[in-house]
């Protein structure tokens, strides 16, 4: 049995500065590139394994210690079974 979910939805946020949090960056490639948040990360959405920091930047432009890497494994991709032709009864019942 095969079960498509939604898409992963990554939440970022954490603890206030002095000035307050203006935004939260997030960096998919080990914090070479960093893009702003507004919402969900969009770019998690297609069948691989990646590696998520996160950051805030103060109202006055601080930018705040980087978090630990998180890795998160998508598998968008169906089953494959071999030896079974589609279509074929196989005498299997769920239950």
């Amino acid at each position: 049995m095969y079960i498509q979910k939604d898409n992963a939805q990554i939440t970022i946020n954490g603890s206030t500065a002095l000035s307050g949090i203006a935004r939260y960056q997030y960096s998919l490639n080990n914090g070479t590139t960093w893009n702003d948040i507004s919402g969900t990360i969009t770019e998690i959405n297609k069948s691989g394994i990646y590696q998520i920091r996160a950051r805030a930047v103060s109202n006055v432009g601080l930018t705040g210690s980087e978090s630990e890497t998180y890795i998160i494994k998508i598998d968008k991709d169906p089953p494959k079974v071999g030896g079974v032709e589609e279509g074929k009864n196989i005498g299997m019942q769920l239950q």
